[in-house]
This record gives C-alpha cells, sequence and structure tokens, in this order.
C-alpha cells in the first residue's frame, strides 16, 4: 500500500529490489502524480514492513489482456529514499520472503 497525502493505494508488486519496485493497481483517477513522496507499507503473505519512504519516479496505463474488461490497470514505479541499516535489513527480509528462501 502506498500513500501519499490524502490519497491511498493498495496494489500488487509487479517487481522490487532493493533500490524500489514497480507496483501494479487499480486506475482509479486517484493518480500519484510523477515525484510526489510516498509512504510505503509492504505486506506479503509471511511479512508487514511498514514506513518505507519513496518517491514515485514514473506512472503509465497498462493494457489489459482482457478486451471485454472494464477495470483500468496503471502501474508505478516507486524509488525507496532514506533507508537506514534497520528498514534495508526489514526490505531485504522481505524480498528473501517473496522469493521463497
Amino acid at each position: 500500500m502506498i500513500r501519499s497525502g490524502d490519497t491511498e493505494v493498495l496494489g500488487s508488486i509487479k517487481d522490487i529490489s532493493a533500490g524500489g519496485l514497480s507496483l501494479s493497481h487499480i486506475d482509479d483517477c486517484n493518480e500519484i502524480t510523477e515525484r510526489s513522496s510516498l509512504a510505503i507499507d509492504l505486506i506479503s503473505e509471511k511479512l508487514c514492513a511498514e514506513q518505507f519512504s519513496g518517491r514515485s519516479i514514473w506512472s503509465k496505463k497498462e493494457k489489459s489482456g482482457f478486451t471485454t474488461t472494464r477495470v483500468n490497470m496503471r502501474c508505478c514505479g516507486i524509488a525507496f529514499e532514506q533507508l537506514n541499516n534497520e528498514m534495508r535489513a526489514q526490505l531485504n527480509e522481505f524480498i528473501t520472503s517473496l522469493n521463497g528462501k
């Protein structure tokens, strides 16, 4: 989940690394603008890591694989910012848990 001001977006992580992530989410016109500061909570089946800071670096509409779908999707790229050693360790643990290792 990402938050910017009063806007909250819940999405699915498409890719994640120590530098940032890409998130796929429903495009409900509450767009997270590029370069906006974000609060990030990472949630998986095994772990919840909260209170990460980041910045939106890109956003684009996704093309649906289904021609009849009425749900518009969007994907955004987020760079992590201001990570201390404890947060880096939490992030690495979260990434490892997603890989099943």
